[in-house]
């Protein structure tokens, strides 16, 4: 049993906090910006040209990419507050 628990423990501690894991993600995703943006100004530099279509769906992208984290963050955080005024109100009554 004991080892059972043991085995528990070690799994329950891999589990990534929700929070952290999507900070993990928006800091992923600027330095992509950052470094998508400064390869498309030496390819500017370079050839006088940067390939528009690329641009345009690259931060359609990490817009897309953001915006749904910030979706998620938002439904997570109206959850939150619904459910002690819940709570309350039970135990309360």
């Amino acid at each position: 049993m004991s080892l059972e628990k043991e085995v528990h423990k070690k799994r329950v501690k891999r589990r990534k906090d929700p929070v952290k894991f999507s900070k993990i993600i928006i800091v992923s995703v600027l330095a992509a910006v950052f470094v998508f943006t400064a390869a498309m100004t030496f390819v500017y530099a370079k050839f006088g040209g940067v390939p528009d279509t690329l641009i345009v769906s690259f931060f359609t992208f990490a817009g897309g990419e953001a915006g749904v984290l910030g979706l998620i963050k938002c439904t997570d955080t109206k959850k939150e507050k619904k459910e002690p005024e819940i709570t309350e109100d039970i135990a309360a009554g």
